[in-house]
């Protein structure tokens, strides 16, 4: 048994070698990470890493109902803005909305907007308003 800890790309396959005898080829998809982020009461910014900018794809909010415990779209972001830095690009879009207090919301990036030039779907950790 041995673990080795690595950062791969999208669609990365990975083989391993024990005593000249090659295992199967494992391929594996990457998620991009996603990020939901409070800056003021009502201001709320979102970003997207991966190994390719995903400017002008869209970015789904979500709402907690605590009474059905399902998640509910009531909005899309679409992403605006990206930085890159060393192989990594962040997408980010802004958005300002009122919620009432103790309300979990999160962000979602659909299978659809994420491919093809990444795994999907991908979802932010939930926060608290």
């Amino acid at each position: 048994m041995w673990q080795v800890l690595v950062k791969p790309r999208r669609n990365t396959v990975y083989r391993a070698v024990w005593q000249n005898v090659p295992s199967d080829e494992h391929l594996v998809n990457v998620k991009p990470l996603v990020r939901l982020m409070q800056l003021g009461r009502r201001l709320f910014t979102i970003a997207v890493k991966a190994d390719s900018t995903l400017v002008r794809h869209r970015v789904v909010l979500q709402r907690f109902n605590k009474r059905t415990h399902h998640w509910r779209s009531f909005a899309a972001v679409r992403l605006t803005r990206f930085t890159a830095s060393s192989q990594l690009y962040t997408s980010t879009g802004h958005f300002r909305a009122t919620f009432r207090h103790g309300t979990i919301i999160r962000a979602l990036i659909t299978k659809r907007q994420a491919l093809p030039l990444m795994y999907g779907p991908a979802w932010s950790r939930a926060l608290r308003v």
